[in-house]
């Protein structure tokens, strides 16, 4: 079975700071790293016993899926739902001029799919493997089976379905009232929280994304990014190097977030 961990930002495993006058050491509290992000993160593992977590797991078949492979489409009818294990799922719409809109990016200790073996209707969005990805797969009634053995458990679900539903709304607002800077540092900042490793050189993605990918999440063009990115690289603040973000500079990318774009 993969470890779960959360995929939570460590940051003492960095022996360097993370800021560019070298004063705010890179180890911050789940706490304080809280305080810069515009909206929470937990997993629904995290919120499980090690009993409830571990009933789950043995829930469920073990799947796996290749690097940009379809788990399910829009449209399509649910069936069960998806516990990750490793890997990375991206949550994507498509325009009726086939423009992608990537909504979030789920990783290990996330469920993908819970609306439709809720509700039993038809898929809302697209789930695709970012990454090499192994879940645990549990049908319609074998998560009601779940639910019905742990009925605590129903709680951290209305949780983390509000959770998400703040995280959508965040996304609309910033895409309505957000210029091109504020935008995408704030949507790097929930992800290096998510998926960051705290290191000497920096906060390096465990995945890559490409500029394509980076401008779908925050409904910017290719053209918008690179030029956003370049800019920041030559500010150190961050690199953007064989679609892999290294952020150097926490606090310029949230003031940034917070204050507007770069002069």
């Amino acid at each position: 079975m993969a470890q779960i961990d959360g995929g939570r930002l460590n940051g003492e495993q960095a022996n360097e700071p993370l800021t560019k006058d070298s004063r705010v050491s890179a180890t911050r509290t789940q706490d304080a790293w809280r305080s810069d992000l515009p909206i929470e993160n937990f997993t629904f593992i995290d919120a499980l016993s090690e009993e409830q977590r571990v009933d789950l797991l043995r829930s469920g078949t073990p799947r796996a899926f290749q690097e940009k492979s379809t788990i399910f489409q829009e449209g399509d009818q649910p069936d069960g739902l998806y516990v990750i294990e490793s890997g990375e799922i991206k949550i994507s719409f498509e325009s009726s001029e086939a423009k992608e809109m990537i909504v979030v990016i789920y990783g290990p200790g996330d469920i993908v799919g819970e609306l439709g073996a809720l509700d039993g209707f038809p898929r809302s969005a697209t789930a695709t493997a970012h990454t090499n990805t192994t879940v645990r797969f549990l049908n319609t009634k074998q998560f009601s089976d779940y639910l019905g053995r742990n009925t605590p458990v129903a709680f951290s679900l209305l949780r983390m379905l509000a959770q998400r539903l703040r995280q959508t709304s965040d996304v609309l607002e910033d895409s309505l009232f957000l210029g091109v800077e504020p935008r995408l540092a704030k949507r790097l900042l929930v992800l290096a929280d998510r998926f960051g490793d705290a290191s000497p050189k920096g906060l390096r993605f465990k995945f890559g994304l490409s500029q394509g990918d980076l401008g779908k999440t925050v409904g910017l063009t290719r053209e918008s990014i690179n030029k956003t990115l370049g800019k920041w690289t030559r500010a150190g603040i961050l690199k953007h190097e064989d679609g892999v973000v290294t952020i150097y500079d926490l606090d310029r990318l949230s003031d940034i977030a917070n204050f507007g774009p770069l002069i």
